[in-house]
Parts: C-alpha cells; structure tokens; sequence
C-alpha cells in the first residue's frame, strides 16, 4: 500500500494513481491520459521536480469538474521529531509541498487530479491547513 506520515493525516496510496483512462477522461473533462506525464506513481516527481516549480499555478479539478486555481508556495523537507535530521533516513524521499488558493471556495481534503503546465497531471491527496482568510492553504506530504 501506501506511506502513512506520522503526527500528518496523510497518506498517499499507489492506488491513487492507478486510475483507469476511461475514470480520469470522464471524470475531468479536456485532460487526456497522454497528459499524465508526471505519474507511474511519482517516481520521477521528487523534491528537487516540484521545487522548480515554486510560485507557478497548478489547477485543481474537483469531480464536478470545476477547476479550482492553486499556487505552489512551497517545497520543504520533513523533520524528524527531534528536528535534527531529515526524515528521509532510510527512505527515498520525504518532503512537504504547500499550496495557495482562494478561500471563497475552500477544497475538501480529498484526492484531486491536478494540472501543471510543465508537470502534466497526476493526483495528489490535498489537506487544508491552518486557519483561512483571503487565502487557503493545503498540504501533500510525500514519505517514501
């Protein structure tokens, strides 16, 4: 299965990016799985990847359809608890991406096809974090 973050209630799943082309082009419409450069599941999406992208727009499709603008305001590594050394030991990757968007309509956490200009589309597991005023946060940890 998937990598469960302690003290986050996150947890991204292989499954999550095991979605048939037919849920993903019916699900969101204009996106086709030839899009999909970033997946197979983001083995070739790293820190370094997203942190090139930092302060560039990423849509968001909710399953409606509806497409929610977001911005990548931050890449950072995890901690361990006593803070002293990334938490990466004996693993491949852990890092934290933040991202900005509007609080008039707020995301759910949820699982969400995103769509990037350069990264193509993937799904992500979207938390809200911290208290919203004219901007809303969200939070995907990747520990793997």
């Amino acid at each position: 299965m998937g990598s469960i973050c302690a003290a986050v209630t996150v947890t991204l799943t292989k499954g999550v990016h095991a979605r048939s082309p037919a849920i993903i082009q019916s699900a969101v419409s204009g996106i086709s799985i030839a899009d999909r450069k970033c997946d197979a599941p983001f083995i070739s999406c790293t820190k370094s990847t997203f942190s090139q992208y930092v302060n560039t727009k990423f849509l968001v499709y909710r399953k409606t359809g509806a497409q929610e603008e977001v911005t990548l305001v931050k890449v950072s590594d995890l901690a361990t608890l006593s803070g002293k050394e990334s938490a990466t030991m004996g693993r491949a990757e852990s890092f934290s991406l933040m991202f900005s968007g509007s609080a008039r309509n707020p995301l759910e956490q949820d699982t969400y096809t995103i769509k990037h200009h350069d990264l193509g589309v993937f799904d992500l597991f979207l938390v809200a974090v911290g208290m919203p005023a004219s901007k809303q946060n969200y939070q995907v940890i990747f520990n793997r």
